[in-house]
């Protein structure tokens, strides 16, 4: 399942030029679409964008596969800040001295959607790097109050040709303004905590966080709005060595701060019981997500197949392949 939601990480290849597509216009049969958790911001809040690229055509047509969007290198996505000033900047999602072991060639076809099928994943902006080629200089994005605008960018590398809309293109997502004010002294203690992990990665490295400091601020501050983001990477951080705990920490999550990032909580939430050899806990946590939010079974479907695998068999898990081979509208949920 971890390599279903990946690490979000830039290989070195970035040929930032201009997109010969306007914002908001469909290319081919694709749309991009995103939404933001909040608008309102303080500088260094985590901040995640909601990406829908959907298939808006009559017809099936190849994409990325939703690993290769969000998994090695992030090849297949930009991020797109402008600033109040005008100034606009194409960011990584990682800094560019990290490269990828993965290669494609000009013919790679990546996943099929059938019509009005989609994949659904996230970014991260506030933890991206902007790259000068010139300099090769990277920078925090949103480090600063202001306003900035965001757009997400379906990106297809100049060597691969047979993925619309076509190489060395790119579809830019609908416009998000995001509003980032100074931080006050409360906010910023709670946010040095909650940053002591992320070194030059990013907000789904788990990192080694610092433990003593996220136990503090949630004892110090427990009414803060920030404090979810503390639990919750305090939970990251014992989720190996102490799954039991970290799924206690999650389950409050779940019951207290339920509008918090419902998704990569029960999530991590499964990868605790994985690391606990629950499987059953693992598919339950699972299972319980995509009938919430039918619309990630495209992007979970590797991870839900697996735990299916390890609670029923493989038997079972041919039964459902069999029968999507066979043309029948099939999902692992209506067979459980």
């Amino acid at each position: 399942m971890r390599s279903i939601l990946g690490i979000l990480m830039l290989s070195v290849a970035l040929g930032f030029l201009s997109s010969k597509v306007e914002a908001g216009k469909v290319v081919a049969p694709l749309q991009v679409t995103i939404s933001a958790e909040r608008t309102d911001l303080v500088a260094r809040e985590p901040i995640k964008l909601s990406v829908k690229l959907q298939n808006v055509s009559d017809h099936s047509v190849s994409v990325a596969g939703i690993q290769e969007i969000t998994q090695h290198n992030m090849e297949f996505t930009r991020i797109k800040i402008s600033r109040a000033n005008g100034r606009e900047e194409l960011y990584s999602v990682a800094p560019v001295a990290f490269e990828t072991d993965v290669s494609y060639d000009a013919n790679y076809r990546g996943d099929t959607l059938p019509p009005g099928g989609m994949l659904v994943y996230n970014v991260y902006p506030n933890v991206t790097f902007p790259f000068d080629s010139s300099t090769g200089v990277t920078g925090r994005a949103f480090e600063k109050p202001g306003t900035y605008t965001v757009r997400v960018g379906y990106y297809i590398p100049r060597y691969i040709a047979a993925l619309p809309p076509g190489p060395d293109e790119t579809v830019f997502s609908n416009a998000v303004e995001l509003r980032v004010r100074k931080p006050s002294g409360e906010e910023k203690e709670i946010l040095d905590a909650v940053c002591s992990g992320y070194g030059i990665a990013n907000d789904y490295d788990l990192g080694s966080f610092d433990e003593r400091k996220l136990r503090d601020v949630i004892q110090k501050y427990p009414a803060s709005p920030l404090i979810p983001y503390a639990k919750f990477n305090l939970a990251r951080s014992m989720a190996g060595r102490a799954p039991v705990d970290a799924q206690a920490i999650y389950r409050d999550l779940m019951k207290n701060h339920p509008d918090f990032r419902d998704e990569e909580v029960h999530v991590q939430m499964g990868y605790a019981a994985i690391n606990d050899r629950e499987w059953k806990l693992a598919l339950d946590t699972m299972t319980e997500l995509l009938k919430r939010r039918p619309e990630l079974q495209n992007t979970y479907e590797m991870g839900h197949r697996y735990l299916w695998a390890k609670t029923q068999g493989p038997d079972a898990v041919n039964r459902w392949l069999e029968a999507r081979r066979a043309g029948k509208t099939v999902d692992l949920l209506s067979m459980q």
